[in-house]
């Protein structure tokens, strides 16, 4: 199955505790064969604060322990150029997994590009933080899975995900990086099985 994430920044995380759960999940997925990308946007604000904070060995951490997946960079755009782009990306894609960090115009081109046979995934690691403001804002309701480690705060219909943190990165990111609320957390690899198996399911056969 080819995957495509579109996240706020899978190398950023500082403050932005998806960048782990995501290049997680990410790794998973590549090691149970299927092709996996992450795209982010060119020195966004995650990837910034966190080489102010850690410096450029959070990047280098990033390419040398996580080959199995391929990590994309692209240009700010907005407006039609991101249309553009985001129509390119999709085309030869199977999954596009919106993940809760990133940019909120990009989010809702993935929600209503058309594109036949794609399945859209949004994908958030902090339940609470998908409230009915979100949804509205992200056009969610067009996303065919949403995906979260709890009841979220919108009265929308999700399926449970596992949150994942690659052993590559246990010896490297620091402890205070991650909340104490997400100290247990699955293997990738099973966390890549969850996530395989709310591919195959309808969005009808969800929890609400």
């Amino acid at each position: 199955m080819k995957i495509t994430f579109f996240t706020g920044s899978v190398v950023g995380y500082i403050n932005n505790p998806s960048a782990i759960f995501t290049r997680g999940l990410a790794h998973g997925l590549s090691l149970r064969g299927n092709e996996v990308r992450v795209v982010e946007e060119r020195q966004n604000q995650a990837y910034a604060q966190t080489l102010r904070a850690v410096g450029s060995g959070a990047a280098r951490h990033v390419h040398e322990s996580f080959r199995t997946f391929q990590h994309h960079t692209y240009e700010a755009r907005r407006g039609a150029q991101l249309l553009e782009w985001v129509t390119r990306e999709l085309s030869l894609i199977d999954a596009a997994v919106a993940v809760d960090d990133v940019q909120p115009e990009l989010c809702r081109w993935l929600a209503n590009v058309e594109r036949a046979g794609l399945v859209r995934v949004y994908v958030t690691f902090d339940a609470e933080s998908l409230t009915e403001q979100v949804v509205e804002a992200l056009e969610l309701e067009r996303f065919d899975i949403i995906l979260s480690p709890a009841q979220p705060a919108a009265d929308i219909s999700w399926q449970p995900i596992a949150l994942a943190i690659a052993g590559e990165d246990r010896p490297f990111v620091e402890a205070a990086a991650i909340p104490e609320t997400y100290a247990e957390n699955a293997d990738p690899i099973r966390a890549a099985e969850v996530f395989e198996a709310r591919l195959t399911r309808t969005p009808t056969s969800s929890t609400r």
